[in-house]
C-alpha cells in the first residue's frame, strides 16, 4: 500500500517491473490480475506505467555503468593514401599546442586520419572519445571519461571532485577549472585529446553550447583534435578532407593490387567523388570480378553510392557474412568481437566493410551501416 501511494518513484517502478517481468517475489496468475488486484488501476494505466518503469530502468543502468568512464583506445589506423601532407600538417599544429577541427563527408577518412595521429603521438597520453547519441553525448559523460583518463596519468583533482559529488553537475565552472589544472600538471607527458563524431553532441537544454564552452576553455591547456562531418567547435585550424585526386585514386587501387586504364581511373574518381571508402568498396567489387560499368551506375552522392555498391556486393557475401552485417548494423558503437564467427568477421573486414579496434571491438563503417539499415 505504501508503494502504491508513490507512483512515479523508483520503488513504484521496481514494483511494476517485478510484477510484469522479474517475478522473484510475486507470481501473478495473469496480466489482468496485475492491474486489477496488485496495482488497482486500468489496463491503459498499467501499460503506461510499464513504459515509464522501463525508461527509469534504462536511465538507472546508464547512471550505474557510466559509459564515459570506460576509456576508449584509438582504432588501428588503416592505409592512408593521399593524406601524408595533411597528416604532417595536423601533427605540426598539435605539437605546437594548436587545436584542429577535421571535417569531411562519411567515408572520407576522418577517423583513420585521427587514428594515425594517435598512433604516431610521442606519448601514451592520448584521450580518445567518440560521441554517440544518447550514450556518450552529454557533458557529464565527457567529464567522467576525461577525469578517469587524467587520474590514470596521475592528475586526480577532477576525478576526486566527480566522485565526491556522485557525478552531479552542481558547479560546472569548478569542474572546468579542475580539468584545466589537471591538464596543466601533465605537460611533461604531452596529453592529446581526440574527439571523434564531435558534431553529434546532444542539443537538449543548451548541452551542445555548454560542451563547446568547456572545450574552448580547455584549448589553452591541451591540444584537441576534433573530427566530424559538420563541426561547430572553434579551433585554431580548420581542415576539410578533400576528395582524392585521380593520382591518389590510382595509388589506392595499386594498394589493392589493381591496375586500371587511365580513363577508368578518372571515371571511378569522378563518380565516387574521390571518397576513399567508396573507392575501397569499388576495388573490392573489381577484385570479385565485377565490371566497372556495372559498379558505376551513374547515381550521384556518396550515400546512394554506398547503397549501390553494397547491393552489388551483397550476393557475393556468404549467408554468415550477410547475417553478421545485418546484426552489426544495429550497433551505434563498437560491439564485442568475441561472440561473432571469426571467419565471417574477417571476410567483411577484408572487403573493407567493418573495422576492428584495439580493445576487441568491431563495427560496420558508418556509410555501410546506414546502407544495411536502409535495406533492412
Amino acid at each position: 500500500g505504501e508503494i502504491l501511494a508513490e507512483p512515479g518513484t523508483p520503488r513504484y517502478s521496481y514494483l511494476v517491473l517485478e510484477l510484469r517481468y522479474f517475478r522473484q517475489f510475486f507470481r501473478p496468475r495473469s496480466l489482468q490480475q496485475i492491474w486489477e488486484e496488485f496495482l488497482q488501476q486500468s489496463r491503459a494505466e498499467f501499460y503506461r506505467d510499464v513504459d515509464r518503469a522501463i525508461d527509469d530502468l534504462g536511465a538507472a543502468l546508464l547512471r550505474s555503468l557510466r559509459p564515459g568512464v570506460r576509456l576508449e583506445t584509438p582504432p588501428t589506423a588503416g592505409p592512408l593514401v593521399g593524406r601524408a601532407a595533411l597528416l604532417r600538417r595536423i601533427e605540426t599544429a598539435l605539437h605546437n599546442g594548436q587545436s584542429v577541427g577535421l571535417s569531411g563527408a562519411s567515408g572520407s577518412g576522418k577517423t583513420s586520419l585521427a587514428a594515425a595521429v594517435a598512433q604516431q603521438w610521442p606519448t601514451a597520453a592520448v584521450f580518445w572519445f567518440t560521441v554517440r547519441p544518447e550514450l556518450t553525448d552529454r557533458l557529464y559523460q565527457l567529464l567522467y571519461a576525461l577525469g578517469a583518463f587524467l587520474q590514470r596519468h596521475g592528475a586526480t583533482a577532477l576525478w576526486r571532485a566527480l566522485v565526491a559529488n556522485q557525478g552531479l553537475m552542481d558547479d560546472p565552472a569548478l569542474l572546468y577549472s579542475l580539468a584545466r589544472r589537471d591538464l596543466e600538471t601533465l605537460t611533461d607527458v604531452q596529453p592529446l585529446l581526440i574527439l571523434d563524431e564531435a558534431d553529434r553532441w546532444s542539443a537538449d537544454d543548451g548541452a551542445e553550447r555548454q560542451i563547446d564552452q568547456f572545450l574552448n576553455g580547455l584549448q589553452a591547456a591541451v591540444p584537441i583534435l576534433a573530427a566530424g562531418q559538420r563541426l561547430e567547435l572553434a579551433t585554431a585550424q580548420r581542415i576539410t578532407l578533400e576528395d582524392l585526386s585521380v593520382s591518389d585514386t590510382a595509388a589506392l587501387l595499386e594498394t589493392a593490387g589493381l591496375a586500371l586504364p587511365a580513363a577508368d581511373i578518372q571515371r571511378l574518381q569522378r563518380e565516387t567523388h574521390g571518397n576513399p571508402r567508396l573507392v575501397w568498396l569499388c576495388a573490392d567489387l573489381l577484385q570479385q570480378g565485377e565490371t566497372l560499368d556495372n559498379i558505376l551506375t551513374g547515381e550521384t552522392g556518396p550515400a546512394q553510392a554506398f547503397t549501390n555498391y553494397l547491393n552489388l556486393l551483397w550476393p557475393r557475401l556468404d549467408p554468415a557474412e550477410r547475417s553478421l552485417a545485418q546484426a552489426l548494423a544495429v550497433f551505434t558503437h563498437p560491439a564485442p568481437r568475441d561472440p561473432w564467427p571469426a571467419e565471417a568477421l574477417d571476410g567483411l573486414h577484408e572487403r573493407h566493410l567493418l573495422t576492428y579496434d584495439r580493445t576487441g571491438g568491431v563495427r560496420l563503417l558508418p556509410g555501410v551501416r546506414r546502407a544495411v539499415l536502409r535495406a533492412l
